[in-house]
């Protein structure tokens, strides 16, 4: 594990974890937790490994929804986030975006 970043990416009020790894694709675990248990559920891994050195969360598009930046030795990438409902569900879906 190289770098974590905590965000309520799926805002219930607690935090989840990204998690950007040197060999491994960059995670995503939703904070699943309850009181007297800590469990933390992988809803993503990014398609590829990159040799990912750092991740940061932010609203980069400005559209309310917090987006995930990926600094890798090569080519950097943002995942933005994009929801779908299905059966009173949210299912987590990210875009890849790369930067030069």
């Amino acid at each position: 594990m190289r770098a974590i970043a905590l965000a309520d990416y799926d805002n219930d009020g607690d935090r989840d974890i990204a998690v950007a790894n040197s060999n491994a694709p960059v995670r995503l675990l939703r904070n699943d937790s309850t009181p007297g248990n800590i469990i933390f559920s992988l809803v993503w891994s990014a398609p590829t490994s990159d040799y990912s050195n750092d991740v940061a969360w932010g609203d980069v598009d400005n559209d309310g929804d917090l987006d995930l930046a990926v600094a890798n030795e090569g080519i950097s990438r943002l995942y933005k986030k994009r929801w779908r409902h299905a059966q009173q569900r949210q299912q987590h879906q990210c875009r890849k975006h790369q930067s030069a």
